[in-house]
């Protein structure tokens, strides 16, 4: 079963959780809003993504680590080196992602190669390390917490890309043990 919540839900809970009261309070330094009533779901998204856009840019920049409210865990960037030798020496071909691009000019180049070898990804960039999103749910108190998984969104996953292949790496991301 797969679930997906996204902003709108998120205005849903926001509208039905919170009190007038609360609401009130929260948005009385606006001039612009004078109750909860004002905040319509396009206000409420306009600021949910500028909100997502800074965490999502502090984490990658900074290598923050994200606390998420209510005890749901912690959101950071996590690196790892794949172990992509077997013991007597040859490439893991199972464990290794194939570079298609670099594989069809080879092959282009040496027809004789066609289907026969491939190139794969070596991730000198970053050292051999693959960095990829992780949740850390141990402090997490869901019911069930092994059932959920967070997917980041493309933009997130391009963004990441984006820094790692500038050569503007000013971080050093935690290290977690992965294996495949």
């Amino acid at each position: 079963m797969k679930a997906d919540f996204g902003m709108y839900h998120i205005y849903q809970w926001w509208r039905k959780k919170l009190s007038a009261r609360d609401r009130s309070k929260i948005y009385n330094f606006n001039t612009s809003c004078q109750s909860y009533n004002d905040i319509t779901r396009g206000v409420f998204g306009d600021v949910w993504d500028t909100f997502i856009d800074k965490v999502t840019d502090k984490i990658i920049m900074e290598g923050y680590s994200f606390r998420m409210p209510a005890r749901m865990g912690t959101l950071y960037i996590g690196k790892f080196k794949p172990n992509k030798l077997n013991k007597d020496g040859s490439l893991k071909k199972n464990n290794t992602k194939i570079d298609m691009h670099e594989t069809l000019k080879m092959w282009k180049r040496y027809p004789e190669h066609y289907r026969k070898k491939w190139v794969y990804f070596t991730n000198e960039h970053t050292f051999g390390y693959v960095m990829c999103w992780y949740w850390n749910k141990a402090l997490c108190t869901a019911k069930n917490k092994t059932s959920y998984s967070f997917n980041p969104t493309l933009g997130m996953r391009r963004k990441l890309s984006k820094v790692l292949k500038g050569n503007e790496i000013y971080t050093d991301y935690k290290n977690i043990s992965y294996s495949k």
